[in-house]
C-alpha cells in the first residue's frame, strides 16, 4: 500500500529479517488492471514513481521488480510464483480498500510465514481495542502511548546485496518516456485523464509539501484560512509553532522472499519499528508499527 523507500516500516522490517536469515532481499510491486476505479489518472500517478524507486533500490543494493498487468492475457499469480521459493512474506497491515482481502489470499495460499506491518500512524491500530468514532475519545489514548512510539526511525542496511539477482518474474521497464504508451495499452477506464497538477513519486510529493511544515513551524505565524465567519476571529498557529517541528514522515510495501532471497511487495509511515509475534506458516501475523520488541 505504501510505496516509498524511506520511512517504510515494512521495508525496514524486511531488511532486518533478511539480515537475520542471511538472505538477499527482493522488492516486488505489481499494478493490476482490475482494481476498483482503475483509470488513466491513477495508473499514471503510480507509474510516475516507479523509475525513482528503481534508482533508489539500486543504490540500496536491493533488487526491485515492477510488473504492470495490462489485461486478462497478462501473466497472473506473480505473488504466488515468488512465494513458492520464499522464506518469508511481509506486507502492509492496512484496513481499507483491497488490502485486507489481498492479505487474506496471500496468507491462505502461502506455505511460509506471512507478516503484516502496521505503518498507518505513529500509534499502532492494535493499541485501540475498539473502533474510534471521535477525536475526544482517541486523543487521551494517543497522548498516553506517544512517548513509547514517537522515536527516531531506525536505519537498517542490507548485508547481502541482490541488485543483480535473477528472479523468475516478469519485470516491466517504466520510464518517463513510455508511461503514456503503457497506460494506453491497459484495459482500464481511459475517460479519466491523468492529472496535469499532481504527479507521483516521493520527490514530487516533497516539492508540494515542503512549504507546509515551514508554515506551521514559524513562531507567531497566523493563518487567514482559519478565520471564523461567525466570530470574526483569526485562528493562530503560534501554539503549534512553539513546539518542535513535526518529524519528517512518509508513508510500507508488500514483501516476500525466496529460498535465496527475501522478497518485498511494494505497497510504505514514520517512527520506530514494529513489535512482533510468533509466526506460523500460512498465517497472518500482525506487527505493531512503531516499536521493536524481541
Amino acid at each position: 500500500m505504501y510505496k516509498r523507500i524511506g520511512y517504510n516500516h515494512a521495508l525496514t522490517w524486511s531488511i532486518r529479517k533478511a539480515n537475520e536469515l542471511k538472505l538477499p532481499l527482493v522488492v516486488y510491486e505489481g499494478l493490476k488492471y482490475y482494481y476498483p476505479w482503475a483509470n488513466d489518472r491513477l495508473h499514471t500517478f503510480i507509474l510516475e514513481g516507479v523509475e525513482e524507486k528503481r534508482r533508489g533500490f539500486d543504490e540500496l543494493g536491493i533488487r526491485y521488480i515492477f510488473y504492470l498487468q495490462k489485461d486478462r492475457s497478462s501473466p497472473k499469480r506473480i505473488v504466488a510464483r515468488l512465494a513458492k521459493d520464499a522464506a518469508l512474506i511481509v506486507t502492509d497491515d492496512y484496513p481499507c480498500f483491497i488490502i485486507p482481502e489481498h492479505n487474506k489470499r496471500i496468507a491462505s495460499r502461502a506455505k511460509v510465514p506471512v507478516q503484516v506491518v502496521d505503518s498507518n500512524g505513529i500509534i499502532p491500530m492494535s493499541k485501540s481495542d475498539k473502533e474510534e468514532y471521535a477525536a475526544y475519545t482517541i486523543r487521551p489514548k494517543i497522548s498516553k502511548l506517544l512517548p513509547d512510539y514517537l522515536k527516531s526511525f531506525p536505519d537498517e542496511k542490507i548485508q547481502i546485496e541482490s541488485g543483480d539477482l535473477e528472479v523468475d518474474c516478469p519485470d516491466t521497464l517504466i520510464t518517463a518516456d513510455n508511461i503514456v504508451q503503457l497506460v494506453s495499452e491497459c484495459d482500464i477506464d481511459h475517460s479519466v485523464k491523468p492529472s496535469q497538477l499532481y504527479h507521483g513519486g516521493t520527490a514530487n510529493a516533497r516539492k508540494r509539501s515542503s512549504p507546509w511544515p515551514a508554515s506551521i513551524a514559524t513562531p507567531g505565524r497566523r493563518t487567514e484560512s482559519l478565520r471564523s465567519s461567525r466570530t470574526g476571529a483569526i485562528g493562530s498557529t503560534s501554539s503549534a509553532a512553539a513546539r518542535a517541528p513535526l518529524p519528517e514522515i512518509e508513508c510500507p510495501t508488500i514483501i516476500e522472499t525466496t529460498s535465496s532471497a527475501l522478497v518485498v511487495f511494494a505497497s510504505t509511515v514514520p517512527t520506530v519499528l514494529p513489535s512482533r509475534r510468533t509466526v506460523t506458516a500460512s498465517q497472518i501475523v500482525k506487527i505493531s508499527s512503531m516499536r521493536c520488541e524481541t
